[in-house]
């Protein structure tokens, strides 16, 4: 099973996420399930690494496991990483939804 944690502070802003383990839908190269939760968090990863002015410390060095934690954020870049945020929170949503068995799912709202 697939662990999705996913950390947000008092106004829906993503303070980081972690996700860890195997979906077990299909053979190790050929499942569909741990695909999309790669790309999509590998993806929001990659996208915060282009903005250099936000500063994140992550780890994703074993397989089947990846952590990141937003260190320094400007407030001018607040709306656009709401906006990751939803996409997160509702993409995470969505395949957990579609694949309950597969994917377990912890969003934690309003922390410092």
């Amino acid at each position: 099973m697939i662990q999705i944690e996913i950390r947000l502070d008092q106004r829906g802003a993503l303070l980081g996420f972690a996700v860890s383990g195997h979906a077990g839908s299909a053979p190790r190269g050929e499942d569909l399930v741990c695909a999309a939760v790669t790309v999509l968090f590998r993806t929001a990863a990659r996208l915060l690494q282009l903005h250099p002015d936000i500063r994140i410390r992550g780890n994703a060095s074993d397989s089947g496991r990846m952590d990141l934690t937003i260190e320094a954020l400007p407030a001018e870049k607040r709306q656009w990483l709401a906006g990751l945020s939803d996409l997160l929170v509702r993409g995470s949503r969505d395949l957990q939804e579609e694949n309950p068995k597969a994917i377990a799912l912890r969003v934690t709202e309003g922390e410092v």
